[in-house]
Parts: structure tokens; sequence; C-alpha cells
């Protein structure tokens, strides 16, 4: 995720919509280099991991009207995102 202003904007927007869902934050952060992989860099500044308590969770938050609004700043911000959904083994 770019760190500008439409990314601040919009992780001001929506930081209370995971918790309004449920979920939990379980890490924020970089990563200057690989240790496994090609390039000397990763393409992305920024991992931000979310748990939900299910995808239906997930789900209901994306479409709502507030995320609705708060999505054109993500938009804005990004040049280039991955959403990887996960479930444990």
């Amino acid at each position: 995720m770019a760190r500008n202003d439409s990314g601040s904007r919009y992780g001001a927007e929506i930081a209370p919509l995971p918790q309004q869902a449920g979920a939990t934050v379980r890490y924020v952060g970089s990563s200057p280099l690989y240790v496994i992989g090609d390039g000397e860099r990763p393409w992305w500044d920024m991992v931000v991991m979310v748990e939900y308590p299910s995808p239906e969770a997930f789900l209901i938050m994306v479409t709502s009207e507030e995320y609705r609004v708060a999505h054109v700043h993500r938009a804005a911000a990004l040049d280039r995102a991955e959403l990887i959904a996960t479930s444990p083994f």
C-alpha cells in the first residue's frame, strides 16, 4: 500500500470497520528484502494481516456503505495490491 494522503485517509476511515466485523489485526509491517525469491526487494511496501471470524464477516464489511465510501481512498492510494484469503490447516 502506498504511504500517501489517500492511504492514510483510507486507513483512518476503515479503522473501526474490522473491529465491528469481529476481526483482529494480527500484523502490520513491511519487509526490506526477500529471504527466498526473485528480485532485490518485494514490489510491495506494506503487509497487513487481519483475522476475520468468518468469510461472511469479511464480505459483510466490504459490502457496507462505510467501506464503499472509504474504498475510493484505497483505490487512489494503491498502484497494485494483492488480497490473499487463507484457511488454517
